[in-house]
């Protein structure tokens, strides 16, 4: 790896890593979906603005066109559930806690990957998965037990861990439909 390769991961870890301290700061403020719809759009306008500095207006236009019901599809499934499902957790947990828990991403698009695209794991890789899924628990198990106990009832501080890990299988269930659906796109 270049250095100018680890220059862009480690500023991708940052952004990505802070925007949980951010969530966590704004959704109080100003709700969930009003959050989350923000988030989106500015990544949407971004994106859009990226698109047609890079293609010609017409062929943008036709390659969002020939491909939106999918790209609707992902959309749901990366972005805005997710989203929405951690920024609802983040009104009981802390940012830290639905940070450690977002490492069950990988682990999801595994499993998500063996039962519905038929991949192949190795006892390798289940024992991987049991290992990661025993870390996580093992980091932020004790954390959800104990913020239960400092006031938020034991079953909001488990819903709102449920919300959290449902936003981590969405991710998974989103590579298995892009892998599906948008092989080949551009």
């Amino acid at each position: 790896m270049d250095p100018i390769e680890l220059a862009q991961l480690l500023f991708l870890a940052a952004v990505w890593g802070g925007s949980f301290l951010f969530i966590r700061i704004g959704v109080a403020d100003f709700g969930v979906a009003p959050l989350m719809a923000l988030r989106v759009g500015i990544g949407a306008l971004f994106l859009l603005l990226v698109l047609f500095l890079r293609r010609p207006a017409r062929e943008a236009v036709g390659t969002l066109r020939e491909r939106a019901w999918p790209l609707f599809v992902v959309g749901i499934l990366n972005s805005a559930a997710p989203f929405c499902l951690f920024a609802w957790a983040e009104l009981t947990l802390s940012a830290g806690v639905t940070s450690v828990i977002n490492a069950t991403t990988p682990l999801w698009g595994a499993v998500v990957a063996y039962l519905w695209l038929k991949d192949r794991l190795s006892g390798m890789r289940i024992a991987g998965l049991v290992i990661g899924f025993a870390g996580v628990l093992a980091l932020v198990g004790d954390q959800i037990l104990t913020h239960a106990g400092d006031g938020a009832s034991s079953s909001t501080t488990a819903l709102a861990a449920a919300a959290a890990l449902g936003a981590t299988l969405l991710y998974g269930i989103a590579a298995s439909y892009t892998k599906r659906h948008l092989t080949g796109a551009d």
